[in-house]
């Protein structure tokens, strides 16, 4: 499975908002990405069980994921680096992010060991 295929559960969920930067002397290349963190599913969310597969709403290749790709994309969805081995990532808790949500342990980890 692909870096793109686990950033597109992340959007798909609507758990991230991405906004990418080009470098002004090169339009193509993609300097840095803002990650916008929308919420964190917990399995109890998603409403279905863990292996349960759920159809991307757009055609995709795979066409489906899992709650295990959900968090998977966690670990994977931010490993897309430019040509030049420039690109940077800057994390930040949305204004739409509930404060009083659930934050499920696996994501507390992934949190504590990247972005420290």
């Amino acid at each position: 499975k692909s870096q793109i295929y686990y950033e597109y559960i992340l959007v798909e969920t609507d758990s991230i908002k991405l906004s990418p930067k080009t470098d002004p002397n090169n339009p193509n290349l993609v300097t840095h990405t803002t990650i916008f963190i929308q919420k964190i599913l917990t399995v109890t969310d998603r409403g279905q069980a863990p292996l349960y597969a759920k159809q991307f709403s757009s055609p995709f290749v795979p066409s489906t994921y899992n709650y295990f790709d959900y968090i998977d994309a966690w670990k994977y969805a931010f490993l897309f680096q430019n040509t030049e081995n420039k690109h940077f990532w800057f994390f930040y808790i949305d204004k739409t992010f509930d404060k009083n949500q659930f934050i499920p342990y696996w994501f507390i980890n992934w949190w504590v060991s990247n972005t420290g």
